[in-house]
């Protein structure tokens, strides 16, 4: 009986501990996973906010700002994303472009029984001295 606690115990350890990084591809089998951001980490929001679509809850509204913050542009885009089903996202990367500073995505979505996929870029800003999503892709 002995034995069968501890092998609960280490596996229950052991699936906690189970995380997975901000630029793996992040699948409805391992959404699960991406439990947190560090809002100090541009990149790190923007897997948050797309693990959060993919597992289908609201978690996603703690990486962005406030929607009283949303330009209209994002307000047409975050309308857009809760008509979507999200099956797979992949962050590829921070980079600076001719008009601002990105981080470029690839994203698959479901919808009508189609899939669809590509890359796009997450517009970023900088608010009170930290880099925040001010556009997510359509």
């Amino acid at each position: 009986m002995r034995h069968y606690l501890v092998i609960l115990v280490l596996l229950t350890f052991c699936s906690c501990a189970e995380k997975i990084g901000i630029k793996e591809t992040i699948t409805t089998e391992n959404a699960h996973l991406v439990t947190d951001f560090d809002e100090n980490d541009i990149e790190s929001a923007v897997t948050y906010y797309f693990a959060s679509r993919i597992r289908k809850d609201d978690k996603w509204k703690l990486a962005i700002p406030s929607s009283s913050e949303w330009s209209s542009r994002m307000k047409y885009s975050i309308d857009k994303h809760n008509k979507w089903n999200f099956v797979e996202f992949k962050n590829l990367g921070l980079y600076e472009g001719e008009y601002g500073t990105y981080v470029k995505v690839f994203i698959m979505i479901e919808m009508d029984g189609r899939r669809d996929g590509g890359e796009d870029d997450v517009e970023l800003k900088k608010k009170n001295g930290k880099w925040v999503i001010s556009k997510v892709p359509i």
